[in-house]
């Protein structure tokens, strides 16, 4: 589908030279034979115009270089006229035109190409700003786990701390009863279940951190990682 939609783009780039030349050659016979009087000289103006279709700067200059040449060809060998002055004018006019022509159609292409570039740039740019966008949207992202990572952290310090006071309150009251003259084997069977039950409540809340911090999605490259070993780092 492509090939038969390109197919009659490449047969008009390969047609419309060959076309420009028979025209330059067609104008160039008739400026010949025909009376100085009239400028079919001018004619030359269209060839510009279809050589700037398929040619860049410098194509179009030597193709206007080459229809002033057969411009001023054609009049040495056009006959000559009783009034010579006004086909001298005739010439002078044709050529001025081709001249004009060349210098609009260059100017036109200059301001193409610019235009052309400042669009690639304008592209160029957007596309770099997505890019950086992307990037800050990423590293937030990573800021933001970063942030609930530390307050899960210091949750976990605050909410442990408690019972490992206790738990250290108790176990040095049960050493004192224990190291007396007469050591109060009472009191330190009374100590020694209450030194151990805020162990396992700090256990069971930092389970309950582990659990949530599970939760959490990693950044891509820890996502190998078991679930819940971000409280363990």
């Amino acid at each position: 589908m492509t090939h038969h939609s390109t197919s009659p783009r490449h047969a008009v780039s390969r047609v419309l030279p060959i076309a420009t030349a028979a025209f330059a050659i067609g104008i160039f016979i008739a400026d010949t034979l025909t009376s100085l009087e009239i400028a079919v000289a001018v004619l030359y103006v269209a060839i510009v115009l279809m050589a700037a279709r398929f040619l860049r700067a410098r194509g179009v200059l030597l193709v206007s270089a080459g229809c002033v040449s057969l411009t001023v060809l054609s009049f040495l060998l056009s006959p000559r006229s009783p009034r010579a002055p006004a086909g001298v004018i005739n010439t002078f006019i044709s050529i001025l035109a081709i001249g004009l022509t060349t210098w609009l159609v260059l100017r036109g292409q200059s301001a193409e190409a610019a235009l052309r570039e400042q669009t690639n740039n304008d592209i160029a740019e957007r596309k770099q700003t997505q890019e950086s966008l992307q990037q800050a949207q990423a590293n937030l992202e990573r800021f933001n786990r970063v942030m609930l990572l530390g307050e899960m952290t210091a949750s976990i310090a605050h909410q442990v701390n408690q019972p490992i006071t206790a738990t250290v309150t108790n176990a040095s009251a049960c050493l004192r009863w224990l190291d007396r003259e007469q050591p109060d084997l009472a009191a330190a069977r009374v100590a020694m279940p209450q030194s151990a039950w805020p162990v396992r409540i700090a256990a069971g809340r930092y389970r309950g951190q582990r659990n949530r911090a599970g939760l959490i999605e990693l950044p891509p490259g820890n996502r190998a990682r078991p679930r819940g070993d971000i409280a363990s780092t």
